[in-house]
């Protein structure tokens, strides 16, 4: 909550296995191809990456800031696949799509780990945001956390920080579909005190309850 604001949206991946390459993959072409994993990794956001034991959401926001700007230094093929692979181990797997888990995950990242060129890395990055990511839970988990930072502490009925900065984006994280995502709209609206002045005092009045 306003307690504490916090916006979107680590550790190396490990050497890879496969053969060092660039296949003629001029420098354009690398930072071209960064540019866009980059870009694709600020679209994902740090609420959908997994926290590491005892981590607050803070810390793995510094984390995966720290992460994200290691993509810009990327000199090669081999480096744009270890940062893309990194991307893949770092998500949390319940932004996931359990059947893409399941059935592709391991072909997927064995195809990754085989790409030898950036248009090689460029369809594993499409396939990954096509086929992998629960985009609407993505969206919607950062709009709803937007929304709360921006709502003073003063202005609801919980001001306990801890509740803001940690059980509420867990229970987000957690939810499973839309219906329990709108469960934690309502709380938003339920957790504003009467008279709160974040609210228009007509909407308050005539449309909050059968919102």
């Amino acid at each position: 909550m306003a307690a504490k604001s916090v916006s979107k949206k680590n550790k190396g991946t490990g050497p890879s296995n496969a053969p060092a390459s660039n296949s003629g993959a001029s420098k354009k072409h690398i930072e071209q191809c960064s540019k866009k994993l980059k870009k694709f990794s600020f679209k994902i956001g740090f609420y959908a990456v997994k926290l590491e034991e005892g981590e607050s959401f803070d810390t793995a926001q510094v984390r995966w800031s720290d992460f994200r700007r290691t993509i810009r230094t990327c000199m090669s093929v081999d480096d744009l696949r270890d940062k893309l692979l990194g991307v893949c181990i770092r998500m949390d797997a319940r932004f996931l799509r359990e059947p893409w888990v399941q059935q592709d995950q391991n072909q997927w990242m064995t195809t990754c780990r085989a790409a030898k060129s950036c248009n090689d890395i460029l369809a594993s990055l499409r396939a990954f945001e096509a086929h992998a990511i629960i985009w609407d839970k993505v969206d919607t988990v950062h709009e709803l956390m937007d929304i709360a930072n921006q709502i003073p502490t003063s202005q609801v009925n919980t001001t306990d920080s801890a509740f803001w900065l940690t059980t509420y984006p867990n229970r987000l994280r957690a939810a499973a579909g839309p219906c329990e995502m709108a469960l934690h709209l309502r709380t938003l609206c339920t957790e504003l005190r009467r008279g709160a002045e974040v609210a228009y005092a007509d909407w308050a009045r005539d449309e909050r309850p059968a919102w």
